[in-house]
């Protein structure tokens, strides 16, 4: 049985052996695409050793535990308070940076989950670093996929219903070359169409602003 398993799965997660960690993080994360092993997992305490893992050094676990968060942070129904109370901001914000794109990719998955929660999570992101590093990948990113879970990011960020959202919208219509950017997404075609939902939601979001924010957007063609 599945549930059985879990507690030996997460005693591995602390083992001292990276090949055990690794494949433990892989099976886990394979159970937690499943809503009701998610919920067992959660209350089995898998959260606090599976952000540890993030403070791995080895390329292939951080991987497989940046996407097995992901997964353990999906459904609407779950929290993202634990996760920031075991301390994956600044984990998360630090390999939203890293070289490799495979896991830069995992982590922006992890946070579209995350900033898809509570408002006191976005908080704590965005005071951890997260918008000027988000701006960032962007601007510079290599392909639409990369792309789609660092803007449904930054949409969940700017949906925030705060007076610092419109300062972080300042932040964003500012930054050099998200401009260009937008301008751009809002006209990709074919496989890479679907980018275009995830603009206008982020225009959306910043349109529901202030009124100068408004008058940016039209002012640069934005709409």
């Amino acid at each position: 049985c599945v549930v059985s398993a879990i507690p030996q799965l997460i005693t591995f997660l602390s083992s001292g052996n990276k090949a055990l960690q690794e494949h433990a993080a892989w099976t886990i994360g394979n159970f937690a695409a499943d809503h009701d092993i998610r919920q067992q997992l959660h209350l089995a305490g898998v959260v606090i050793p599976m952000v540890r893992l993030l403070g791995s050094n080895s390329t292939a676990i951080l991987k497989v535990s940046a996407w097995a968060l992901a997964n353990l942070a999906r459904g609407y129904s779950t929290s993202s308070i634990p996760f920031f109370e075991a301390g994956i901001a600044p984990l998360l914000i630090k390999h939203a940076q890293h070289v490799n794109p495979d896991i830069v990719n995992e982590i922006y998955w992890c946070l579209s989950f995350l900033s898809a929660r509570e408002d006191a999570g976005i908080m704590m992101l965005v005071e951890t670093g997260l918008l000027p590093i988000i701006a960032k990948s962007l601007v510079s990113v290599g392909s639409a996929n990369e792309a789609t879970p660092m803007l449904r990011t930054l949409g969940n960020l700017l949906s925030v219903e705060s007076s610092a959202c419109h300062e972080w919208c300042d932040f964003i219509l500012q930054y050099e070359g998200m401009t260009n950017w937008f301008l751009g997404a809002l006209q990709e075609t074919g496989e890479s169409s679907h980018i275009v939902k995830e603009t206008v939601w982020i225009i959306s979001n910043i349109a529901a602003g202030t009124d100068r924010h408004r008058s940016y957007i039209f002012e640069t063609g934005i709409i």
